[in-house]
C-alpha cells in the first residue's frame, strides 16, 4: 500500500522542509516513524517527532476529524511552524547552517515535547469544565488552519 510521503512541505532559498512517514524502516508493531525532513545543500537532515503510525492512519490522518488525529495534526503543525519560523530567521540573517537551526529547536524545547500526553492534557481541561468536547475540536481546527 503505497502512503502519502508528505504531511506538509515549505522551501526557502534552497532550503526545504517536508513533515513525512519514513517508510525506510518498518518498525516490529508495522508502523513507522513520522519525521521533519530538512534538506540543504544536497544534504538530508531528519529530525524526530515522537510519533509511529501505521501507513493507513497516515492516510487517513489527512481527512479525519477524530479527536486523536486532530491532536497528532496540531502537534506536527506546530513543530512544523517553528522550523518554518527559524529557517525563515535564519534565511534572512543570511545565516542559515543546520546545526543552528537545530540548536534554535532544542532551545524552544518543542521536540523535547511528548505527544502522547496531549490526550491527558485535555482530559484535565475537561474535568475542570474548561473546555467541552467541541470547545476543543474548534480550538484544534483553528490551531490547524493557523
Amino acid at each position: 500500500m503505497k502512503a502519502k510521503s508528505k504531511f506538509e512541505e515549505y522551501s526557502l532559498n534552497g532550503v526545504k522542509a517536508k513533515i513525512l512517514i519514513d517508510k525506510r524502516r518498518v518498525k516490529d508493531d508495522l508502523t513507522y516513524p513520522v519525521k521533519y525532513y530538512l534538506s540543504y545543500k544536497s544534504r538530508t537532515y531528519y529530525i524526530r517527532t515522537g510519533i509511529n503510525i501505521s501507513i493507513n492512519d497516515w492516510d487517513g490522518l489527512f481527512k479525519s476529524e477524530l479527536t486523536e488525529a486532530l491532536e497528532i495534526k496540531m502537534f506536527l503543525k506546530i513543530g512544523f511552524n517553528n522550523i518554518k519560523k527559524y529557517i525563515k530567521e535564519l534565511v534572512n540573517e543570511n545565516e542559515f547552517d543546520i546545526n543552528e537551526l537545530k540548536r534554535r529547536l532544542d532551545k524552544d524545547g518543542l521536540f523535547k515535547f511528548n505527544p502522547v500526553y496531549i490526550p491527558s492534557q485535555i482530559d484535565i481541561l475537561k474535568s475542570l469544565s474548561l473546555c467541552s468536547n467541541e470547545q476543543l475540536m474548534n480550538e484544534l481546527k483553528k490551531r490547524l488552519i493557523a
